[in-house]
């Protein structure tokens, strides 16, 4: 994303089976998918970041792959 200065670099599907979630969520934020890098994960949670400041709470999934 900061390297080519476009939103996405990665086929990704988003959002949640539990619609309550999705109001909550980063839209645009990957679901589950060792192919998407976490570095590209990063870079969306620091846009919404620096747009909306710090939530409340903040969770980050690092998967068995590291």
């Amino acid at each position: 994303m900061e390297a080519t200065g476009q939103n996405t670099a990665y086929p990704i599907q988003t959002g949640s089976a539990i619609p309550s979630l999705n109001k909550v969520s980063v839209p645009g934020f990957p679901l589950f998918d060792t192919s998407v890098p976490d570095v590209y994960k990063e870079q969306i949670w620091k846009q919404d970041f620096e747009k909306n400041g710090p939530a409340n709470l903040n969770m980050f999934w690092l998967s068995n792959d590291h």
